[in-house]
């Protein structure tokens, strides 16, 4: 077993923090912290021989970020979420992600803003879905309750690698010129060019193990049926092929009602948003009755195509990501106990209808368009 461990590096009284008492502090600007790689037997046993080569004693009651790589969530993770909820350290609010490649690699990138990555990826959790809503972040409660509950299967947010594109960026580009004689021959430089991360949608899940992805708008699509979105945008075509407008959702509520009958298990979901209409380009929008329906008309539509997006993929992987079966469990407990050892075989034969209502509030701070004279 292989556990990776970013910490904050250790510095000495005076070092650089004031009032330090020779503890670990917080780091400096630009530290990306302390990468430390354990193995043994076991997860315990690999966690416990950290104090073979450390002085000082490992303290996960601070971990802010697991992470998993995408070849371990796709064998498993019971084993990883088990040994977390038994440790008498570790917190339930600390959030988990699943990242492309090994965990080890990810935790050796750099954050663009944060001192350390696992303050970054906090933030990054917490806002990409309050001001997104294209992906949600998942702590260690969440996950345990989805592996734990019949008729419902886990969804973490999923993050990758990539080198930013800007010449500003604080990931600086590595000097790929020769240093030495050596190089010269044909070597070039061995340093690896530094890379930052960010979130590229959801792993699903089946059981406890990773069996595919759900990109920006399938994700969009996964929160509004699971009546777990907070803001973000929707784009529309007004008039256009191309989207040439925005709309900022300010609310949303998802109700689920199970029918059933002799043909099976009909579930009719209603969702009603509210928005205001933040962008338009090409002077397609005047404050009128007429344009209002239109716009409301696109939204609703947009928003039911993201749902069907994520209902498609979420069948396709039979993987119950909405937690429909527990919403029958929830809502007819007699029904459940029926169908609840044929669930996954019941849940891509289940019809599905979707309706959504939009109302736009607001242009933002202008009426009609700004027309350029």
């Amino acid at each position: 077993y292989h556990i990776t461990i970013l910490s904050s590096k250790p510095q000495q009284a005076g070092g650089g923090a004031t009032g330090s008492s020779g503890g670990i502090n917080e780091p400096q600007k630009g530290s990306t912290g302390q990468v430390i790689y354990l193995t043994g037997d076991t997860l315990w046993d690999a966690e416990r021989n950290w104090n073979l080569r450390s002085s000082r004693r490992l303290f996960i009651g601070q971990v802010l970020v697991v992470v998993i790589g995408e070849d371990t969530a796709r064998q498993g993770i019971t084993q990883i979420i088990d040994f977390l909820n038994r440790h008498q350290d570790m917190r339930e609010r600390g959030w988990v992600i699943v990242c492309q490649g090994s965990a080890a690699d990810f935790l050796n990138a750099q954050p663009e803003y944060e001192p350390m990555l696992s303050l970054e990826i906090s933030g990054i959790m917490r806002d990409a879905w309050l001001r997104a809503s294209k992906a949600k972040g998942v702590d260690l409660f969440n996950v345990s309750y989805d592996l734990l509950t019949p008729g419902k299967e886990a969804v973490i947010p999923y993050m990758t690698l990539f080198t930013p594109p800007e010449p500003s960026s604080p990931i600086k580009q590595q000097n790929r010129e020769p240093t030495s004689a050596v190089q010269t021959s044909g070597q070039q430089g061995s340093q690896p060019q530094k890379q930052t991360f960010s979130i590229a949608g959801s792993a699903v899940f089946k059981s406890d193990r990773m069996v595919g992805l759900l990109n920006e708008k399938e994700n969009q699509g996964q929160l509004f049926l699971s009546n777990q979105v907070k803001g973000g945008t929707i784009p529309i075509a007004i008039e256009s092929s191309d989207k040439n407008a925005s709309i900022r959702l300010k609310g949303s509520k998802t109700r689920i009602k199970p029918v059933f009958s002799q043909d099976g298990v009909t579930l009719d979901i209603n969702i009603k948003a509210e928005g205001d209409l933040l962008e338009e380009d090409n002077d397609v929008f005047r404050i009128s009755k007429t344009d209002f329906k239109k716009v409301e008309e696109l939204t609703r539509h947009e928003i039911e195509r993201r749902c069907r997006l994520a209902l498609q993929k979420s069948l396709e992987l039979e993987s119950d990501i909405f937690g429909f079966g527990d919403k029958i469990h929830r809502s007819d407990p007699q029904q459940w106990q029926q169908i609840k050892d044929q669930w996954n075989d019941i849940f891509p034969t289940v019809q599905v209808n979707i309706n959504v209502e939009f109302k736009l509030k607001q242009t933002g701070v202008l009426g009609d368009p700004l027309i350029v004279q």
